[in-house]
Parts: structure tokens; C-alpha cells; sequence
């Protein structure tokens, strides 16, 4: 048996749908930008609250 009989005998028994080149581009993409929003979600320290708390307005007396 060739190699080349063995791949057909591999192709018959797992049958895979063509994916076009515009969806396989876009899985690609999709995959990278969840990448990113998971690394940037676990690697950016998170925002303590003093920060998130609205700051004092001073006023500002003239005469």
C-alpha cells in the first residue's frame, strides 16, 4: 500500500466541510482579537477605587 492510498483511505473516514478562504480569515481574526481582549483583561492591573471616585471640586473664591 502507497502513501498516497493511505492518505485517500485517512480522507474517506473524516469528512471535513470546505471552509472558504473569507471564513477561515474570519475565524482567524475572531480568535486573534479574543486573544487579546482575554490577555489584556488578565495582564492590565485592575482600577482601584480611589481612582473610579469622583475627585473634590474646589472652589475657587475671587474677589
Amino acid at each position: 500500500m502507497s502513501i498516497g492510498e493511505r492518505s485517500a483511505t485517512r480522507k474517506s473516514i473524516i469528512r471535513l466541510p470546505e471552509i472558504g478562504e473569507t471564513t477561515l480569515l474570519i475565524a482567524i481574526a475572531l480568535g486573534f482579537l479574543v486573544l487579546h481582549l482575554l490577555t489584556a483583561t488578565l495582564l492590565m492591573p485592575a482600577a482601584s477605587a480611589d481612582a473610579a471616585a469622583p475627585q473634590e471640586a474646589r472652589a475657587v473664591h475671587t474677589d
